[in-house]
């Protein structure tokens, strides 16, 4: 590097002065805006830089970047009762209304062992195991994580069967008793 005089800053490292009479003519003058572009993350982006010999000479458009923000996180999507499967998910319980993880419970239906002894009639004793083992004709049970109520029913073979509270019973007014003093 070159020597600098006592009254001068110091200049940073990355800096390097130009050299009067080394840039050409007509540099800062050809370079243009670029018309705006859609920004493709897997291209470097470009601006327009304008030579430091003649930066005073005309006026040098920059195109900005677009501001990169970080997503959004994802809010846990609640599952509708009717769309249950076979695995736990986040639901509104109708119970104690919260949000929470649902625990399943399988259960064998009707329709394996019904399975069962068409096995074991037609193949042997030793088949009869075969659906219980291959869980054929499982029945899903989703229990609300946080108030242990049964919320849906999966069966093997329809729609879900959800549970939902009942009602408070409708009750018609007590008839009043006629006052004493009026008879």
């Amino acid at each position: 590097m070159e020597k600098q005089d006592q009254n001068e800053e110091p200049l940073p490292p990355s800096y390097s002065p130009p050299v009067i009479g080394s840039c050409p003519e007509n540099t800062a003058k050809d370079i243009t805006a670029a018309p705006p572009q859609q920004h493709n993350p897997e291209q470097p982006e470009k601006t327009a830089t304008a030579s430091p010999c003649n930066v005073t000479d005309s006026i040098v458009a920059v195109e900005e970047a677009p501001a990169k923000t970080a997503p959004a996180p994802e809010a846990p999507r609640v599952t509708p009762l009717e769309q249950l499967n076979e695995v736990p998910k986040l639901i509104d319980c109708p119970f104690c209304q919260y949000q929470v993880m649902t625990r399943v419970i399988e259960e064998n239906s009707s329709q394996t062992t019904i399975a069962a002894l068409l096995c074991c009639i037609f193949c042997g004793v030793i088949c009869a195991f075969v659906p219980y083992l291959c869980k054929w004709a499982q029945e899903y049970h989703h229990f609300c994580g946080n108030c242990g109520v049964k919320v849906a029913i999966r069966p093997t073979d329809g729609p879900v069967q959800v549970q939902r509270p009942m009602p408070p019973p409708n009750y018609p007014a007590a008839p009043t008793a006629p006052d004493a003093a009026y008879k």
